[in-house]
């Protein structure tokens, strides 16, 4: 009984260690130390650049007449050609040159060559050297010259020219001010020439209306002064005054006997008053002179 529970143990061990033997090793992996994620930098913004706004280009118009001989029936055919030697030698497209008419007889076709947009002196060059030799110019440029000769006369000039759009906005603009200006100012010399006016008036009133009152109050006094007043007009303050005063004569002073010294004599001023005089010696005096022995008279 032993020895079976003995041999069982060992059969239960022995089969343990070969199991233990032959099954596959599994590691037990070791754990990594984990990765801290860094943030991503911000991408930089870029300045964006403003739009900017290219100023309408100056526009230029040259007026071109020339002539050439050729047959009438031909004018659609001498416009079509001259158009297209004309944008070949100037480098410019047809749209640009725009209404040519001809005229029957010795063939005068009037148009027009827009360069807006181009040097100004793109324009010059073509003026100088279309009114010099016109048939040079357009030489090997198309099949005008080739098919209709030479061009016997021309003329280029410009017709119109001016700045850009922002520009003409700036004048205007500096025109619209001035004439603000200008208005406001004339506003003001009208008020102040009228405010003169109004005053001058009140001023004119007030005189007339002191003089008047003046004339009165003279001849109220000329009656307590025993004037008599000449007028017969009633006072009008908007009136011109008239009033006159007359002084009566005075009665001439009559002389009194005084009793002078020897030599002396009584005489009277023009208005009445008394002097005496000594005829010997010439001296005159105001007041009485004395007598050293009066005697009654």
């Amino acid at each position: 009984m032993m020895s079976s529970m003995l041999s069982k143990c060992l059969l239960l061990l022995s089969l343990c260690i070969i199991r233990a033997t032959t099954s596959p090793s599994t590691a037990v992996p070791t754990p990594q130390p984990s990765v801290t994620p860094q943030p991503s930098p911000l991408p930089t913004p870029q300045p964006t650049a403003e739009p900017t706004t290219s100023p309408t280009p100056a526009y230029i118009v040259v007026d071109i007449e020339f002539t050439v001989a050729a047959p009438c029936f031909k004018l659609d055919l001498i416009v079509t050609s001259f158009s297209n030697s004309l944008s070949l030698a100037l480098g410019i497209p047809e749209s640009r040159i725009v209404g040519l008419a001809p005229t029957c007889g010795s063939v005068i076709v009037k148009g027009s060559v827009d360069f807006t947009g181009l040097e100004r002196s793109g324009a010059d060059d073509f003026i100088d050297q279309f009114n010099d030799d016109a048939t040079g110019f357009l030489t090997g440029h198309g099949s005008f010259i080739e098919t209709y000769g030479s061009v016997t006369s021309s003329k280029a000039e410009i017709s119109g020219s001016g700045g850009s759009d922002n520009d003409n906005d700036g004048i205007s603009l500096t025109i619209l001010i001035v004439i603000i200006i200008a208005a406001f100012l004339g506003f003001l010399a009208i008020v102040a020439f009228g405010y003169c006016i109004i005053r001058r008036g009140k001023q004119r009133t007030t005189f007339r209306q002191g003089k008047g009152h003046l004339d009165s109050a003279l001849v109220r006094s000329s009656h307590y002064m025993g004037v008599e007043n000449k007028s017969e007009e009633t006072w009008n303050p908007n009136a011109t005054s008239t009033t006159s005063f007359y002084m009566p004569p005075q009665p001439a002073p009559v002389p009194q006997k005084r009793n002078l010294p020897d030599n002396w004599s009584s005489h009277y001023t023009s208005v009445g008053q008394e002097f005496f005089y000594n005829k010997v010696t010439g001296e005159s005096r105001w007041e009485l002179p004395l007598a050293e022995n009066p005697t009654a008279t």
